[in-house]
């Protein structure tokens, strides 16, 4: 798939040195924590722009979560938790000023009008704090909001605004936590939508 690709073409090279030693079948913690961090570090620095919209795409789509879940029992434990994926995603992308690109995708394939993009994460947001499961998105249509979108689309304005409402702090493996609930689809879209917007805010500021 596509999608994965980005993650496994990061860890590639230590899996290639680690396959010349005995150890390899069995990797020691330290070993998959560096591993892990080495394919964030993929992710933010090395990566394609279009691998790194592919996984975008599937954190949006909420399906991260299942994947490194699958490839994780595959053997493939090398594979970072969907949020620290997911978040890494978000930061190169609005780094390289293509934040507004997957809003653009959603309305095509939603036959939404292309004159919503700029405002769609807005009004993704509004309707996520005020408890409302759709948004229009033009030409009569209306768009589901889930909550791995209202994670997506809370980066993406915590970003722009560079936290300028002033999210407030959490416990970082508590945000994490639910962080990784939006991404499964199993969290409420308001705090989904507030859990993004910290960490845009947070990669907004350096």
């Amino acid at each position: 798939m596509i999608a994965k690709r980005h993650i496994k073409l990061a860890v590639l090279l230590a899996l290639v040195m680690a396959a010349s030693t005995p150890r390899a079948l069995a990797a020691s913690p330290a070993e998959i924590t560096a591993q892990r961090k080495e394919a964030l570090e993929g992710i933010l620095h090395r990566d394609t722009d279009y691998t790194v919209a592919a996984e975008r795409w599937t954190c949006a789509m909420g399906k991260e979560p299942a994947m490194v879940s699958d490839e994780r029992r595959q053997g493939a434990a090398f594979f970072p938790d969907a949020a620290d994926a997911c978040v890494a995603v978000l930061t190169r992308t609005a780094r390289d000023r293509h934040l507004p690109d997957l809003y653009g995708r959603l309305l095509t394939e939603l036959g939404g009008a292309p004159s919503e993009q700029d405002g769609l994460p807005q009004a993704i947001g509004t309707a996520a704090l005020s408890g409302r499961g759709q948004v229009a998105i033009g030409n009569g249509k209306m768009m589901t909001v889930s909550p791995a979108v209202a994670f997506d689309a809370g980066f993406t304005i915590g970003y722009l605004e560079r936290g300028a409402k002033a999210p407030g702090s959490a416990d970082p493996e508590q945000l994490k936590r639910l962080s990784q609930n939006c991404l499964a689809g199993t969290a409420a879209f308001g705090a989904c939508y507030s859990a993004g917007y910290m960490y845009g805010a947070k990669a907004a500021g350096g």
